[in-house]
């Protein structure tokens, strides 16, 4: 539990390095996760997550154009678009969702039980492994909408009669491209496996880092490859 908590936290600290974020917002969001080390059973963890939440988010709604209209996320937790008010909560559940179809995937390859996670709860038709899983890769949406930020013209989305926010196949299209190309950027990433260089680090690929993470969640839980 505290290595999926621990996996995101780390990745928005680094987000937030790459954005040039102010160093003493990034200061207080290391503070806070230091805590994780003493952070004990569910509800320790929830303490220090909730607490670098809300500095996140709040943070990061602020690197927005105000004419966008966001201002805080939504839910953390559901993917769906009508839970979205404004353009860029529309645009997280949509990378959300791809993010989560790509995860999927990858577990349902290995024969890992989706229904079976260690820190989401299964509710409604949510896998709680995939949205477990999903955490380390959080900041790549996150990422991705930031980026594409300037491309968002009024005629890419309009609002339905309950106030949800529908985004234009034009739209889809770019983010669909975007995500696909920042997915595709290499980075060092000590795998367990494979040809490394003399400090353990490999040159690979963000969907080929979701697919080992996948894998080594089941070498971890020692899953025989024939059951």
């Amino acid at each position: 539990r505290k290595w999926i908590i621990s996996e995101r936290i780390t990745s928005q600290i680094q987000l937030f390095k790459e954005l040039r974020v102010d160093s003493k917002i990034i200061t207080k969001m290391e503070r806070s996760f230091s805590h994780m080390v003493s952070a004990k059973g569910s509800r320790g963890i929830m303490k220090v997550e909730d607490d670098i939440g809300r500095i996140y988010y709040h943070t990061f709604s602020k690197l927005f154009n105000p004419e966008l209209g966001f201002t805080t996320r939504n839910s953390l937790r559901n993917f769906r678009s009508n839970n979205a008010s404004d353009v860029i909560n529309s645009l997280l559940n949509y990378g959300f969702r791809i993010l989560y179809g790509e995860v999927t995937k990858q577990l349902n390859v290995l024969g890992l039980d989706c229904f079976v996670g260690f820190y989401h709860k299964n509710e409604f038709s949510r896998l709680a492994l995939v949205h477990d899983m999903i955490e380390p890769f959080r900041h790549l949406v996150e990422r991705s909408i930031y980026d594409i930020q300037e491309q968002i013209r009024k005629k890419d989305y309009t609002f339905s009669v309950k106030g949800t926010v529908v985004l234009s196949r034009e739209l889809k299209q770019r983010y669909i491209d975007l995500l696909s190309t920042i997915m595709s950027r290499k980075r060092l990433y000590k795998a367990r496996t494979g040809i490394r260089r003399k400090d353990g680090n490999q040159k690979m690929e963000e969907h080929m880092i979701i697919k080992m993470k996948c894998f080594e969640l089941k070498e971890s839980l020692g899953v025989d490859e024939h059951v």
